[in-house]
Protein backbone atom coordinates (compact mmCIF):
# COMPACT_ATOMS: atom_id res chain seq x y z
CA UNK A 1 0.00 0.00 0.00
CA UNK A 2 1.47 3.49 -0.83
CA UNK A 3 1.48 5.88 1.24
CA UNK A 4 0.02 9.42 0.11
CA UNK A 5 2.55 12.58 0.58
CA UNK A 6 1.72 15.14 3.30
CA UNK A 7 -0.25 17.73 1.26
CA UNK A 8 -0.07 21.64 2.80
CA UNK A 9 -2.48 22.84 5.23
CA UNK A 10 -3.05 26.53 4.10
CA UNK A 11 -5.40 29.16 6.34
CA UNK A 12 -7.09 31.56 3.90
CA UNK A 13 -8.68 34.86 5.54
CA UNK A 14 -11.73 34.61 3.87
CA UNK A 15 -12.80 38.09 4.80
CA UNK A 16 -9.77 39.64 3.71
CA UNK A 17 -8.95 41.97 0.63
CA UNK A 18 -11.04 43.38 -2.19
CA UNK A 19 -14.57 41.25 -3.04
CA UNK A 20 -14.33 39.17 0.48
CA UNK A 21 -15.64 36.97 1.28
CA UNK A 22 -16.77 35.77 -2.60
CA UNK A 23 -13.30 36.12 -4.44
CA UNK A 24 -11.47 34.50 -1.65
CA UNK A 25 -13.79 31.64 -1.06
CA UNK A 26 -14.21 31.03 -4.90
CA UNK A 27 -10.14 31.17 -5.15
CA UNK A 28 -9.70 28.55 -1.83
CA UNK A 29 -11.86 26.04 -3.52
CA UNK A 30 -10.05 26.43 -7.13
CA UNK A 31 -6.98 26.34 -5.54
CA UNK A 32 -8.03 23.03 -3.17
CA UNK A 33 -8.46 21.34 -6.70
CA UNK A 34 -5.63 22.72 -8.46
CA UNK A 35 -3.03 22.36 -6.39
CA UNK A 36 -3.89 19.66 -3.90
CA UNK A 37 -4.03 21.43 -0.95
CA UNK A 38 -6.00 21.54 2.34
CA UNK A 39 -7.79 25.01 2.91
CA UNK A 40 -9.08 26.26 6.24
CA UNK A 41 -10.78 29.50 5.55
CA UNK A 42 -11.01 31.99 8.37
CA UNK A 43 -14.08 33.95 9.46
CA UNK A 44 -17.49 34.67 10.58
CA UNK A 45 -18.89 30.91 10.28
CA UNK A 46 -22.57 32.05 8.58
CA UNK A 47 -20.68 34.21 6.07
CA UNK A 48 -18.27 31.93 4.85
CA UNK A 49 -20.59 28.74 5.06
CA UNK A 50 -22.77 30.42 3.08
CA UNK A 51 -20.43 31.73 0.56
CA UNK A 52 -19.00 28.12 0.72
CA UNK A 53 -22.62 26.56 0.45
CA UNK A 54 -22.54 27.72 -3.83
CA UNK A 55 -19.63 25.21 -4.82
CA UNK A 56 -19.88 21.96 -5.54
CA UNK A 57 -16.63 20.66 -3.23
CA UNK A 58 -16.29 17.47 -5.24
CA UNK A 59 -13.33 15.71 -3.07
CA UNK A 60 -11.71 19.71 -2.15
CA UNK A 61 -10.38 19.49 1.37
CA UNK A 62 -11.81 22.92 2.25
CA UNK A 63 -12.94 23.42 6.40
CA UNK A 64 -13.90 26.54 8.27
CA UNK A 65 -12.60 28.22 11.39
CA UNK A 66 -14.94 30.98 13.14
CA UNK A 67 -13.80 34.38 13.54
CA UNK A 68 -16.20 36.56 14.41
CA UNK A 69 -14.50 39.78 14.45
CA UNK A 70 -12.93 41.19 10.81
CA UNK A 71 -10.19 43.99 11.08
CA UNK A 72 -10.90 46.65 8.40
CA UNK A 73 -8.09 48.35 6.05
CA UNK A 74 -8.95 51.87 7.73
CA UNK A 75 -7.81 50.37 11.46
CA UNK A 76 -4.90 51.34 13.28
CA UNK A 77 -3.02 47.97 13.03
CA UNK A 78 -1.38 47.06 16.14
CA UNK A 79 -4.71 48.15 18.09
CA UNK A 80 -7.07 46.18 16.05
CA UNK A 81 -5.11 42.75 16.60
CA UNK A 82 -5.19 43.95 20.57
CA UNK A 83 -8.68 44.74 20.45
CA UNK A 84 -10.14 42.26 17.65
CA UNK A 85 -8.76 38.95 19.28
CA UNK A 86 -11.31 37.20 17.00
CA UNK A 87 -10.89 38.58 14.11
CA UNK A 88 -9.98 36.65 11.25
CA UNK A 89 -6.17 37.69 10.95
CA UNK A 90 -5.74 36.84 14.33
CA UNK A 91 -7.52 33.42 14.49
CA UNK A 92 -5.28 32.90 11.09
CA UNK A 93 -2.16 33.60 12.61
CA UNK A 94 -2.73 31.35 15.95
CA UNK A 95 -3.74 28.79 13.70
CA UNK A 96 -0.06 28.91 12.46
CA UNK A 97 1.41 29.15 16.03
CA UNK A 98 -0.31 26.11 17.07
CA UNK A 99 0.98 23.87 13.99
CA UNK A 100 -2.44 23.30 13.05
CA UNK A 101 -1.58 25.00 9.40
CA UNK A 102 1.48 25.51 7.42
CA UNK A 103 0.48 29.06 6.70
CA UNK A 104 -1.50 32.04 6.82
CA UNK A 105 -2.79 34.21 3.36
CA UNK A 106 -4.38 37.18 3.76
CA UNK A 107 -5.31 39.90 1.08
CA UNK A 108 -6.52 42.16 4.14
CA UNK A 109 -4.75 45.29 5.96
CA UNK A 110 -0.85 44.82 5.35
CA UNK A 111 0.04 46.00 8.50
CA UNK A 112 -2.97 43.99 10.48
CA UNK A 113 -1.21 40.92 9.16
CA UNK A 114 2.39 42.57 9.85
CA UNK A 115 1.56 43.09 13.00
CA UNK A 116 -0.13 39.96 13.80
CA UNK A 117 2.62 37.64 12.85
CA UNK A 118 5.21 40.15 15.27
CA UNK A 119 2.70 39.64 18.23
CA UNK A 120 1.78 35.78 17.35
CA UNK A 121 4.76 34.43 16.17
CA UNK A 122 7.35 36.65 17.04
CA UNK A 123 10.91 37.12 15.42
CA UNK A 124 13.66 35.23 14.25
CA UNK A 125 16.62 35.40 16.42
CA UNK A 126 19.03 38.93 14.66
CA UNK A 127 16.09 40.02 12.52
CA UNK A 128 15.23 43.34 14.15
CA UNK A 129 12.18 44.14 11.93
CA UNK A 130 10.21 41.86 9.09
CA UNK A 131 10.34 43.01 5.44
CA UNK A 132 7.44 42.26 2.80
CA UNK A 133 8.71 40.60 -0.19
CA UNK A 134 7.11 39.85 -3.35
CA UNK A 135 8.29 37.82 -6.58
CA UNK A 136 8.22 38.41 -10.08
CA UNK A 137 9.47 37.14 -13.65
CA UNK A 138 12.15 38.90 -15.58
CA UNK A 139 14.21 37.79 -18.36
CA UNK A 140 16.71 36.94 -16.11
CA UNK A 141 15.19 34.90 -14.05
CA UNK A 142 12.99 35.49 -10.79
CA UNK A 143 13.22 38.08 -8.79
CA UNK A 144 12.65 39.42 -5.26
CA UNK A 145 11.77 42.88 -3.80
CA UNK A 146 11.95 43.16 -0.32
CA UNK A 147 10.71 45.64 2.03
CA UNK A 148 7.64 46.66 -0.45
CA UNK A 149 5.70 48.96 1.49
CA UNK A 150 6.34 47.83 5.21
CA UNK A 151 8.88 50.06 6.81
CA UNK A 152 9.08 53.77 6.08
CA UNK A 153 12.36 54.70 7.95
CA UNK A 154 15.02 51.55 7.45
CA UNK A 155 18.61 51.84 9.16
CA UNK A 156 21.13 50.60 7.59
CA UNK A 157 21.10 47.31 9.56
CA UNK A 158 17.69 47.02 8.74
CA UNK A 159 18.65 46.58 5.30
CA UNK A 160 21.22 44.16 5.30
CA UNK A 161 19.24 41.80 7.36
CA UNK A 162 16.23 42.38 4.59
CA UNK A 163 19.12 41.73 1.69
CA UNK A 164 20.47 38.47 4.01
CA UNK A 165 16.90 37.40 3.98
CA UNK A 166 16.21 37.53 0.70
CA UNK A 167 19.43 35.51 -0.47
CA UNK A 168 17.99 33.01 1.77
CA UNK A 169 15.15 32.70 0.11
CA UNK A 170 16.62 32.82 -3.46
CA UNK A 171 18.54 30.10 -2.27
CA UNK A 172 16.01 27.77 -0.79
CA UNK A 173 12.92 28.80 -2.81
CA UNK A 174 14.43 29.12 -6.16
CA UNK A 175 17.61 27.32 -5.74
CA UNK A 176 19.80 30.75 -7.09
CA UNK A 177 22.83 29.58 -6.00
CA UNK A 178 24.58 33.27 -5.85
CA UNK A 179 21.61 35.68 -5.79
CA UNK A 180 22.36 39.31 -6.78
CA UNK A 181 21.21 41.97 -4.07
CA UNK A 182 20.83 45.89 -5.04
CA UNK A 183 19.19 48.92 -3.37
CA UNK A 184 16.60 50.05 -4.93
CA UNK A 185 15.40 53.97 -3.80
CA UNK A 186 11.72 55.69 -4.22
CA UNK A 187 13.28 58.58 -2.99
CA UNK A 188 11.59 61.11 -0.63
CA UNK A 189 7.74 60.84 0.83
CA UNK A 190 5.86 63.61 2.52
CA UNK A 191 3.99 61.04 4.73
Amino acid sequence: MTQRATTAKIAVDAMGGDFAPQAVVKGAVEAAHEFDIEVVLVGPAEIVQKELSQYDLNGARISTQPAEEVIGMDEDPVRAIRQKRDSSIVVGMNLVKKHKVSAFVSGGSTGAVTAAALLTLGRKKGISRPALGITFDSLAGPVLLMDVGANSDCKPQNLLQFAQMGNVYMQKIYNVTQPKIGILSTGEEDT
